[in-house]
């Protein structure tokens, strides 16, 4: 954070300024550009002037625009024709019709970003939260800021498993073909689940080399623990390697690794196997978490928050790895839990990294962890849970769990958002472990709560079954990859706030609030202006209007001083070479974008937000920029940036004008 630090801030907020939304508008009338010069010179009553408008329509081609959206249009311009006149007085005329069109076209554009932001426009004078709770979470804290997650990785075995075919493959493996009555049940079983497809580690010729594995209830404990002890910290790696690949440092710079499976107990442990595989450092601090089950892809983020915060610089490795090899086994026409086991859960693994103070220009952060908290429900340990026996692992579960939970859930809710007043549950961002079917059912009944708000939950479930305390991960992935593939204004569906939700054996209700990222960060702001330049660019208005003059020096004119603005700018970063920012520069012109290019050594693609939207649009003075901004995060989302700025971190916000001005942000 020493780099962040180093940027002036005279705010009384306590984090810099952020865009929270954008909203564009134009005029409905669009002129194409090459159909502009025929338009011009008729409604000027001009068309005797062929030389003049053949010169003109050089000038529009070299303009490289396409169209432009304007508001004057022929009607208009019939009412007030001292408009079409060369230098006849017309301000009035001028006048009255800005002063009714822009408030009106600017009332489309903030509607639009009023939209996007998702709040009434009373707040638009206020602070969107009471800090002061923030800082009563955070006064026990030793880092600087909350922890973050900065990176998310997940991993699945090679083999996809269909679940429409899924039972003929279950029951030959397991020799149980003749047992028809009960496959049939199996097939309805599979499809209640609402499971699409899933991924586990066992194969047939698995199967066969250890045929203990498809009896119902043979001892079998060493068979399924020679597998787990080796594949749990492999298919943990996977994940972990992509996790780390996106945070972008070296995996020296993690100081912790808190590691969680169901299954793999042995010593050393997993987490000592996984370390030794990735290559971590001997001094990790690791904490191994065996035998926990769903809830702890929650509790884990609970844990990492207590350790970023608390150690100043620490870097955890979350990873949790769960595939289902101690709890496959043959079916018994008695036992519908373990038949339901069969049908639901699949095999992924899934790591994040968590951090306090994100390194500026080095890390990002995706999600800031605001507080994690667990309870248990009394009198509820039977409600969920296994045993771990000789014959592998066996589950048990109340037919009453989904109302369970579901009766649980708001008093956790309520007591984590209390201090952010919030008590309308479709007004935050969702990332549920599903469990199954039943139990969202059940969620979104007692919480009143839009169907979209648990879609990601049932998309993963359908797409990946119950993977256990991973599957909170993969949720969370999708969230904000999806955020971002949409434009969405943070990386939880627009929204600020929102709840990460696990539970598990305890019965355990763990709830974790996390604040998603806005579009931009205003890291800082600044103005020049160019001595001796007044006359490079400028306007007068007058009674026959506005008139406008520039210098053919222009173009030169910002590009000379273009990179002193710069310099000084990104001096707190150690930035020096402009390709390494995304660009949102006010285009000018084509000469001007040239000599911008030319002058920085920008390659080609940095200012193609901007030619795209000049000669879409044109130039429509000070709102161009906000145009370009819009494509920048929208094209970044399209392309599956890992940041709304073209993938990269850090960015600038370039414009200038009459002065000569030249802003900097």
């Amino acid at each position: 954070m020493d780099s962040f630090d180093s940027f002036p801030r005279p705010q009384s907020a306590d984090g810099p300024a952020t865009i929270l939304a954008i909203g564009t508008a134009n005029p409905a009338n669009v002129m194409d550009q090459m159909e502009y010069a025929d338009y011009y010179f008729r409604i000027t009553n001009a068309e005797d002037k062929t030389e003049l408008k053949r010169k003109f329509k050089r000038i529009c081609e070299k303009s490289t625009i396409k169209k432009r959206h304007m508001s004057l249009t022929e009607e208009i311009l019939k009412k007030n024709p001292s408009l079409c006149e060369y230098m006849a007085p017309s301000f009035d005329a001028r006048q009255q019709i800005v002063l009714e069109e822009v408030p009106r076209l600017a009332k489309e554009a903030a509607a639009k970003a009023i939209k996007e932001w998702g709040r009434p426009t009373s707040d638009i004078t206020h602070l969107p939260v009471n800090m002061a709770s923030l800082h009563a979470m955070r006064k026990a804290q030793r880092a600087r800021g909350p922890a973050t997650i900065m990176a998310i990785g997940t991993a699945n075995p090679p083999n996809l498993y269909e679940q429409s075919t899924y039972p003929d493959y279950y029951f030959r493996v397991t020799n149980s073909e003749h047992m028809q009555e009960l496959k049939h049940k199996f097939q309805r079983i599979c499809e209640k689940t609402m499971v699409k497809r899933r991924y586990l580690y066992l194969t047939e010729e698995i199967l066969k080399e250890r045929p203990k594995l498809c009896s119902y209830m043979e001892p079998s404990f060493d068979d399924r623990q020679d597998i787990v002890v080796e594949e749990v910290p492999k298919l943990a790696k996977e994940a972990a390697t992509k996790a780390i690949k996106e945070w972008g440092r070296s995996m020296s710079d993690i100081t912790h690794l808190v590691f969680c499976s169901i299954s793999g107990i042995d010593m050393p442990g997993a987490d000592y196997r996984l370390a030794k595989l990735l290559g971590l450092p001997l001094s990790v601090n690791r904490i191994m978490l065996y035998s926990q089950a769903c809830h702890m892809g929650a509790a884990m983020l609970r844990i990492a928050k207590d350790l970023a915060e608390n150690n100043k610089g620490a870097r955890v490795l979350v990873v949790s790895c769960e595939i289902t090899v101690l709890s496959f086994r043959g079916p018994d026409e008695h036992d519908f839990q373990a038949l339901a086991g069969q049908a639901g859960f699949g095999d992924g693994a899934a790591a994040v990294i968590v951090g306090a103070d994100p390194i500026q220009g080095v890390e990002k952060s995706i999600y800031e962890i605001v507080s994690a908290t667990q309870v248990t429900v009394p009198e509820s340990e039977k409600a969920v849970g296994g045993h771990l026996r000789e014959v592998g692992l066996t589950f048990y579960f109340f037919s009453q769990l989904p109302m369970i939970i579901a009766d649980n859930i708001e008093n956790s809710l309520t007591e984590a958002f209390k201090p952010l007043g919030i008590t309308n549950w479709n007004d935050i961002f969702w990332v549920a472990h599903p469990g199954n079917w039943a139990i969202m059912d059940a969620i979104e009944r007692r919480l009143g709560l839009q169907p979209e708000k648990l879609s990601t939950a049932r998309h993963v479930f359908s797409e990946y079954g119950n993977m256990q305390s991973a599957t909170v991960y993969f949720v969370l992935d999708e969230v904000r990859k999806r955020s971002v593939t949409q434009g969405q204004s943070t990386t939880g569906d627009g929204l600020r706030w929102g709840v990460l939700f696990g539970f598990g054996p305890g019965l355990s209700i763990e709830t974790v609030v996390l604040r998603g990222n806005p579009i931009f960060e205003m890291m800082s702001a600044a103005q020049v202006t160019v001595p001796d330049c007044e006359k490079a660019v400028g306007g007068h208005l007058k009674e026959i209007g506005l008139t406008f003059h520039f210098m053919n020096q222009l173009p030169m004119l910002i590009s000379n001083n273009l990179e002193n603005c710069l310099l000084e700018a990104f001096k707190p970063l150690g930035i020096t070479d402009w390709n390494e920012v995304f660009w949102v520069s006010h285009p000018g012109n084509w000469g001007i974008m040239d000599a911008i290019e030319k002058k920085v050594g920008l390659k080609q693609e940095k200012l193609r937000s901007s030619r795209h939207v000049f000669g879409e649009y044109g130039n429509m003075m000070s709102a161009t920029v906000l145009f370009v901004m819009d494509d920048v995060r929208k094209r970044s989302a399209a392309e599956g940036r890992a940041t709304t700025g073209d993938g990269l971190e850090w960015g600038v916000l370039f414009g200038f004008g009459p002065g000569l001005t030249i802003e900097t942000v």
